[in-house]
């Protein structure tokens, strides 16, 4: 092996994990969306409620994202899964990244951060939702139930 090789082979192994445990850090105040920069495109667009628990969708399932509303409304429908509707100030932004999937997560910020945003998405709502959401309405019960 020539000394091209073994530097490049030393400097793999001496690199760090990835540690996938580690919890995302939460965005910064102010910040409503994260892009993906560059040639690539994002692969799943995680949603980050103002409760703070976020739901992700691939964008492998071809979503339709509608302007039709904007800029106070934006659609993102999942044939026969379920539509999000996004609701907000100035998203005409945030529509043409969608549609170029360049938008890897989206924030819903409160109504007093949205005051003091020129772009701001104060409402992530489920408009229609896949079956299996609907089994996560009544967790409690669905854990209780025996087994078919």
């Amino acid at each position: 092996m020539d000394s091209g090789q073994g530097k490049t082979i030393r400097l793999l192994a001496d690199r760090a994990a990835a540690n996938p445990s580690t919890p995302e850090a939460a965005p910064a105040a102010g910040i409503v969306y994260g892009l993906i920069h560059g040639q690539r495109e994002a692969g799943v667009l995680r949603l980050i409620r103002r409760s703070g628990k976020p739901f992700s969708l691939p964008y492998g399932l071809m979503p339709i994202v509608w302007g039709d509303w904007l800029p106070l409304m934006i659609l993102i429908e999942y044939a026969g899964y379920g539509s999000v509707r996004l609701i907000g100030d100035a998203l005409d932004p945030l529509e043409t990244f969608l549609s170029d999937r360049r938008v890897s997560w989206i924030r819903a910020c409160t109504e007093a951060e949205a005051a003091a945003l020129p772009l701001a998405v104060t409402a992530i709502d489920f408009l229609h939702t896949y079956p299996s959401r609907d089994i996560g309405k009544d967790a409690a019960a669905w854990l209780k139930a025996e087994p078919a």
